[in-house]
């Protein structure tokens, strides 16, 4: 039967136990069925109220979560999960006044022991680890999960992963800690949760991670930046501070560079790196309020003329140079040899013999001699 809002709800006349609007009971945990995400309860006071064993958890009280849903496209639960455990006392409320539709609103403390023996102690082991458990999904299976020791997990779609455990872990390519290594399973499957890759879009996700040393965003700020392009695989750390510069970057050829600045904050922007970036928050509805482009302070080309640098390329060859201002040297060891280009003098002081064998040996004196744009000119 299917009634109009504005034709009231059904009245049981003389059953009170039926017609319960308003009432909340108090109940104890005594089964849960982890596939239902339900659980049988004993009403304090009152009668058993929960499942048989014919129909497995299916008819028994769900738990009502402050956000919650399923995706049918994704075929996914995501929201706010708590799991609860046999012994927990909750409170239960009635869907349209029906003892027949009961739900629980949360859960409490033991109210005979809450006071007694506040505050709760770590007892250890993993049943405390379970029963303190707190996870978080979205609909395409993003999760946060973590245990009552603190350990977490959070987990994307892309299956990139952020883990914090007691144990240690591997990042070794033959036995690394993988993504069917995490907690959150599937309950039919027994793989971590995930969302299908063929019924959406995969897009590698880009990461930056900023901290610095004062609320204010201007020169005296210190700045210690994690970025990280999953596409091209770039990774870069740095750290700049009102005229330094220190960065360690390994980019999409495969090479390695470490940088060290003495003259400017800013860092050299590599041929593929956009002038511009866009600019916008997760929403794309606040595209208005984000300052124009032209409003921001966009830095000009960095020429920095004081600075140290190793470089390892992909073939293996190693490359360090020192600038400073108009003296340059760079040495460069390689599958043709040892190059060594410097604007100074080359002093080579040994308390022992020096040998030099080769084929031949030549000495040109240069005029008007090696330049400063000679050396860092591919920097």
């Amino acid at each position: 039967m299917r009634l109009q809002s504005n034709l009231g709800s059904v009245q049981y006349g003389g059953r009170a136990d039926l017609n319960n609007g308003g009432m909340l009971s108090l109940a104890k945990v005594v089964k849960v069925y982890e596939r239902e995400q339900t659980v049988d309860v004993v009403l304090i006071g009152s009668a058993y109220m929960g499942d048989n064993y014919e129909t497995s958890g299916k008819i028994s009280c769900f738990q009502l979560e402050r956000y919650s849903g399923f995706d049918d496209k994704y075929q996914s639960v995501y929201g706010d999960i708590t799991p609860l455990a046999p012994g927990q006392t909750v409170v239960i409320g009635y869907i349209d006044a029906l003892k027949g539709k009961p739900i629980i609103l949360g859960t409490l403390p033991s109210i005979d022991n809450a006071r007694k023996h506040a505050p709760r102690m770590n007892v250890g082991g993993e049943v405390f680890n379970e029963r303190e458990e707190r996870m978080t999904s979205t609909r395409l299976q993003d999760f946060s999960y973590m245990n009552a020791s603190g350990e977490f997990e959070k987990g994307s779609n892309t299956r990139a992963f952020f883990v914090g455990k007691k144990e240690k872990m591997s990042d070794h390519r033959e036995d690394d800690f993988r993504w069917d290594d995490l907690t959150p399973k599937n309950k039919f499957s027994y793989k971590t949760i995930g969302v299908d890759k063929e019924l959406y879009d995969y897009e590698p996700f880009n990461y930056l991670l900023v901290t610095k040393n004062r609320y204010e965003d201007d020169e005296k700020t210190n700045y210690n930046r994690f970025y990280h392009d999953a596409a091209k695989g770039i990774t870069r750390v740095s750290r700049d501070k009102e005229d330094k510069l220190f960065m360690m970057q390994l980019d999409d050829e495969d090479n390695f560079e470490v940088v060290s600045q003495r003259d400017t904050p800013k860092k050299k922007r590599r041929p593929d790196e956009p002038v511009i970036y866009e600019h916008r928050t997760l929403r794309r509805s606040d595209d208005d309020i984000v300052y124009p482009k032209d409003e921001r302070n966009i830095p000009s080309y960095i020429d920095s003329k004081k600075y140290s640098k190793v470089k390892i390329a992909a073939d293996g060859e190693i490359t360090v140079t020192y600038r400073e201002d108009d003296c340059a040297t760079k040495v460069t060891i390689g599958k043709d040899g040892v190059d060594v280009k410097t604007t100074e003098s080359l002093n080579v002081k040994s308390m022992k013999s020096i040998s030099m064998i080769a084929p031949s040996i030549s000495i040109v004196e240069a005029d008007p001699g090696i330049t400063v744009s000679d050396i860092v000119e591919e920097e």
